[in-house]
């Protein structure tokens, strides 16, 4: 989890980025390869970087106004 410094969509996303490089998905320094984008339903969707939904990796995200915390999930 991360701790805020008050961006907290920053937070959040680099807390999710984080879950998803400890599946081993990607390596430490790619997460540029993927993106987090919310469905209609509002569940967090994980993106290739040719935006090709990878539906094999499915993400959680939680957050306060301080605190954030992901868990990541590689089929």
């Amino acid at each position: 989890f991360y701790v805020s410094n008050g961006n907290d969509a920053l937070m959040v996303f680099k807390t999710a980025k984080e879950a998803i490089i400890k599946t081993g998905f990607i390596l430490p320094g790619e997460w540029k390869k993927v993106s987090i984008v919310s469905s209609a339903s509002g569940e967090p969707q994980v993106f290739d970087e040719n935006m090709n939904l990878i539906s094999k990796l499915h993400i959680s995200i939680s957050h306060t106004t301080s605190l954030a915390i992901a868990v990541a999930v590689y089929e």
